[in-house]
């Protein structure tokens, strides 16, 4: 599994922080792959949170999830990377709960 961080804005739009929903500072770099499970070179393009790496990794290690452990399973996307979630991914700024 590989993720990044988005980084700071360099003064695009005249801004010099991280904190604004633009696709530059929600969208990261996401690769997961699974021996025996993944397609070698496939790709989704499905919305999928970085908080979906936890459960995915103990469900592929056969690990228990606690139920309040946000994110969801991205296994069946490992398997059938061409499936359509119908998931929406959701970004806020910080302090907005």
């Amino acid at each position: 599994m590989l993720w990044s961080d988005h980084g700071f804005h360099l003064g695009e739009k005249e801004t010099w922080e991280k904190f604004t929903l633009w696709e530059e500072s929600t969208r990261v770099p996401f690769i997961m792959v699974a021996p025996g499970l993944a397609q070698v070179g496939a790709r989704s393009d499905q919305p999928v949170d970085v908080m979906d790496s936890y459960r995915t990794l103990a469900e592929l290690a056969g690990l228990e999830v606690d139920p309040v452990v946000g994110g969801e399973c991205l296994v069946p996307l490992l398997h059938t990377p061409e499936m359509e979630t119908g998931r929406a991914v959701v970004s806020r700024p910080p302090g907005r709960d």
